[in-house]
């Protein structure tokens, strides 16, 4: 059953369905029936933009197992989309051998099959021991070093909208035989000052997965990267989009389709971190590249003879402030 007929389904018998059980939904048969990134995809991510974005988190890495004081560790990638990111990361840092020889294993944690395949076949090149998991629970004890780009935008989030005395959540249910969102329920109490019309977002797959990185690292030790959009402070408007062919969608558009995502509320992953006094630093995309080095080896590239306005173009798109520089954000974790 397709997500579109599953939906209505769910809809005739509960009247509506709350809003991340949609999104969930269509998420897991969007990632599991094709490849939806690059040009020929849906979007196009940072690592699809530029060799340079994987080596300078590369060279992230390497600062990380440096101050951890070069212990033996795990990689790990949460939601490796096509392989990309890894591949250059390790291309990148191929050079550093102390560093490679540290790296027992290299966890690629998927649940799309499709996306799996695809990471199988460009990162055989490298001459790791590569585990394949499902979910980030299954780690071995050892000092991990975790990265993830733009997963957590990706995960389902409830939505609230306030009203005169409490907030009702906000359900995915039919009207004329047409999909709408509507307000259903019983008034619930939110500990959030806001005014009347406002939507909160939350997410508890967000929250579980940052308790899991959380416990992984207060556990073992290490260090994670978490890069997506996103803000500090709540807009208190629906940040839900629809991505269909590099362009904005409805997000009843072709359902099961298009990708679903959100903005990331990156104040409440740091309270989760910060109960567990992980040390968290916070920049933007473009700030963080910057100090990590990115120019420098944008006018290497170019020394060495590739196309100059090629990779200022590619340059640009990754920490120019009106393109991803500032609307991306970077969240460093440290045990």
């Amino acid at each position: 059953m397709n997500p579109n007929e599953r939906i209505r389904s769910l809809i005739h018998s509960n009247q509506g369905i709350p809003l991340d059980q949609f999104m969930s939904l269509c998420i897991s048969y969007y990632y599991n029936t094709r490849d939806p990134f690059g040009k020929k995809g849906d979007f196009i991510t940072a690592p699809e933009i530029s060799q340079m974005f994987g080596e300078i988190i590369g060279i992230w890495c390497v600062n990380a197992w440096i101050n951890l004081g070069k212990p033996k560790f795990n990689l790990v990638e949460i939601g490796g989309g096509r392989g990309t990111l890894m591949d250059d990361l390790l291309r990148g840092t191929k050079h550093i051998g102390e560093f490679g020889e540290d790296i027992q294993k290299i966890y690629m944690v998927e649940t799309s099959e499709s996306l799996k395949s695809i990471q199988r076949q460009k990162l055989s090149r490298h001459n790791y021991n590569f585990i394949w998991l499902k979910d980030i629970e299954n780690l071995e004890p050892c000092y991990n070093i975790i990265i993830n780009n733009e997963f957590f935008d990706a995960l389902p989030i409830k939505q609230f909208i306030k009203v005169r005395h409490g907030f009702r959540e906000i359900y995915v249910t039919l009207k004329e035989n047409e999909f709408i969102l509507m307000p259903l329920g019983a008034e619930i109490q939110l500990d959030i000052e806001c005014k009347a019309e406002d939507i909160i977002e939350v997410s508890p797959v967000r929250e579980s997965y940052a308790n899991k990185i959380t416990t992984c690292l207060k556990n073992y030790g290490g260090a994670a990267l978490i890069i997506d959009y996103g803000y500090l402070n709540p807009p208190f408007i629906s940040t839900l989009q629809a991505m269909k062919d590099n362009a904005y969608r409805d997000i009843f558009h072709n359902i099961g389709n298009s990708d679903l995502t959100s903005h990331v509320d990156f104040s409440s992953l740091i309270n989760i971190f910060k109960r567990e006094e992980l040390q968290c630093l916070f920049s933007t995309q473009g700030e963080f590249l910057r100090k990590c080095g990115i120019e420098f080896r944008a006018e290497q590239l170019i020394k060495n003879g590739a196309d100059k306005k090629k990779i200022q173009s590619e340059l640009g798109r990754l920490v120019d402030k009106e393109q991803m520089g500032e609307l991306f954000k970077v969240l460093e974790l440290y045990s």
